[in-house]
């Protein structure tokens, strides 16, 4: 019998692993009706193919690629152009939600139909994703601009992963990560406590270089992302940052825990008094940001699990039409998001 081709070996190899994905959750389909397990079977087929399609490269046809490789073996980093593609313009699809027209305008607006409209994602995860900033927002009276593609990563993960989220969708009279009260962050505190969910994310994006540190601008580069824990966080949300940072660094990403970052202007020259740099620190610890409100219920209710604010630079996130697209660090901001959701999910609590 002549040797599979990579590209077999791929196709069969994804086959089994569905097979098993599923038979070893059969214990999930126990009491539900016949429509609920088709539903069931749907979506735990789209996550083992996600799993799968994430943990291996994709081999081409091409003969002189197969050659080339000694054994079936991959990393994350070495993902296919093709499926970056592919999960880039699924984020702009779901970013129609936050500017219909896709233009920066479009932001203000949305697609809400009222004041400080949001919406809420049913998930089957004990897992929550916001996006408060995934429209423009008003703080002390003056507009402040969307995080752009925060809304649309959030809504696919959570359609991919099942997840619960809250995003906002336009005509916001305020800043749910900045008011003391807010629909948004109260939904999420809700939600949290009711299902009694094991992980929480506000999902964020800061501009390229935000938060850079000394030895970034002596080397000439930057964070491409924030984990903001608070200064008071419990040790699972520690333990969540630091194997984040991690997962972050396979990915060939730097994560960065509560930085301090040097302070700039406006051109992104940095700050000094007399003779010395200006800095500051991100921890999102401020009371009024959702992080903390979430941290506080959970406290409250006696549940210690992981709450973080999460930023994301902009080279990680799709934009308006004629922004430029990094398809691979887009989909690595969706990797790393999917890890921290599978790491949390039913099923996957030991990864």
């Amino acid at each position: 019998m002549s040797e599979l081709s990579p590209q077999s070996r791929y196709e069969e190899g994804k086959r089994e692993f569905k097979e098993s994905f599923i038979e070893e959750r059969l214990q999930l389909f126990e009491g539900k009706t016949e429509e609920e397990k088709k539903a069931l079977r749907t979506r735990l087929i789209r996550e083992a193919t996600i799993i799968y399609d994430e943990a291996l490269r994709y081999f081409a046809e091409n003969a002189s690629t197969a050659e080339s490789l000694q054994q079936f073996q991959v990393t994350l980093v070495q993902l296919p152009e093709f499926r970056a593609q592919e999960i880039t313009e699924r984020i702009q699809e779901a970013e129609h939600s936050y500017s219909p027209d896709s233009s920066a305008d479009g932001y203000t607006e949305g697609s809400a139909t009222s004041d400080d409209e949001i919406k809420t994602i049913e998930g089957s995860q004990p897992v929550l994703l916001t996006a408060e900033h995934a429209t423009d927002q008003i703080r002390n009276d003056a507009k402040k601009s969307a995080d752009w593609g925060t809304g649309g990563l959030t809504e696919v993960i959570a359609t991919d992963h099942g997840t619960f989220a809250v995003t906002a969708t336009g005509r916001q009279t305020g800043d749910a990560n900045y008011n003391d009260s807010h629909p948004l962050k109260t939904q999420a505190g809700l939600l949290v406590v009711e299902k009694r969910l094991d992980l929480a994310l506000s999902i964020h994006g800061m501009g390229t270089g935000k938060y850079l540190t000394e030895g970034e601008l002596l080397s000439q580069t930057s964070s491409d992302i924030a984990i903001g824990i608070g200064r008071e966080h419990n040790d699972k949300t520690l333990e969540f940052a630091e194997w984040l940072r991690g997962v972050a660094q396979t990915l060939e990403l730097k994560a960065d825990i509560n930085p301090w970052y040097l302070a700039v202007d406006q051109s992104g020259d940095v700050r000094y008094k007399d003779s010395l740099p200006l800095r500051n620190s991100f921890r999102a610890d401020k009371a009024r940001t959702t992080r903390s409100h979430l941290a506080t219920q959970t406290q409250e209710q006696g549940l210690i699990i992981p709450v973080a604010q999460i930023e994301l630079s902009s080279d990680l996130r799709v934009g308006p039409t004629g922004k430029n697209l990094n398809f691979e660090k887009i989909y690595k901001a969706y990797l790393l998001l999917s890890e921290a959701v599978l790491k949390y999910s039913i099923g996957h609590s030991q990864r």
